[in-house]
């Protein structure tokens, strides 16, 4: 067996244990988020931006609809979104995203009086992106957010 056929046999494996938490527990249930996530990262390091940025948006749907859009997960989310959006050369969108993730954090910060780690890791992306800016292409976000 080759490395492709390791993939796409992980990858089906992978897509059988999703479905099958979505038959138990429905299409927008927390219990899938770990399933969700793990088949994003794969295809995220697969190059496989198309395929991962659909499961990035629905991760994000249900992390906003179950935790609400000032939870450390959630915004977890929109940094996932921004690395995607990044990866696809779509440099305007992965900007609003990360300076979203940004904002939020520091309103976090500021109640709690100290930055987080996760805060530091979405401004040192936001930064990189600015520096060493790719070509952007013309392609619209799916969810509408706040920021």
């Amino acid at each position: 067996m080759n490395e492709d056929e390791v993939v796409t046999r992980q990858i089906q494996k992978m897509e059988k244990q999703l479905a099958d938490v979505e038959t138990g527990w429905g299409t927008s249930s927390l219990k899938l988020l770990d399933k969700l996530q793990a088949l994003a990262d794969l295809y995220f390091v697969l190059n496989r931006f198309a395929d991962a940025e659909p499961l990035y948006w629905r991760i994000l749907d249900i992390k906003f609809r179950n935790l609400g859009e000032r939870h450390p997960d959630t915004v977890m989310g929109l940094i996932d979104i921004a690395d995607v959006l990044k990866a696809q050369n779509r440099n305007d969108e992965a900007s609003r995203y990360y300076s979203c993730a940004i904002r939020t954090l520091v309103d976090l910060a500021n109640e709690c009086g100290g930055i987080s780690p996760l805060l530091a890791k979405a401004g040192m992306k936001l930064i990189e992106l600015k520096v060493n800016p790719a070509r952007e292409t013309t392609q619209t976000s799916k969810l509408a957010i706040a920021c």
